[in-house]
């Protein structure tokens, strides 16, 4: 969700992905830690501007497709679809989050009578 990524993810998105695996690895020493401890620590990558996925991202997502069709009997295009929806929805939920976050506060509006807020404020 950084402005000046938003050419660049139209452009070239899986250079966006590597940039963002490579920073989650990185971002206090992630990585080694979850080495250390035993863990393995692979990123999961959603592009936000453009809707990309890593390739990471969507083998897992496929996986877990497949395990659901064979315990539940549906199709697994179904359940993947069904699972990108809900992940898209998710991640554009999260983004709008993330705006608002950045967003300056709104300050109240002034009435004609000239106070902000109107009557009710004094309540």
């Amino acid at each position: 969700m950084q402005a000046n990524r938003f050419r660049e993810a139209a452009i070239a998105p899986e250079l966006v992905l590597e940039r963002a695996k490579s920073i989650k690895r990185d971002f206090l020493d992630t990585a080694r830690l979850c080495k250390e401890a035993g863990f393995v620590f692979a990123p999961l990558i959603l592009e936000g501007h453009g809707g990309s996925w890593s390739p990471a991202t969507r083998r897992l997502l496929d996986w877990i497709a497949g395990q659901a069709a064979g315990i539940s009997g549906d199709a697994r295009g179904e359940i993947a679809l069904r699972i990108a929806q809900r992940m898209s929805c998710t991640l554009h939920r999260e983004n709008a989050r993330a705006v608002l976050r950045r967003s300056p506060p709104i300050l109240p509006q002034a009435t004609p009578s000239g106070w902000a807020g109107g009557p009710d404020a004094w309540q």
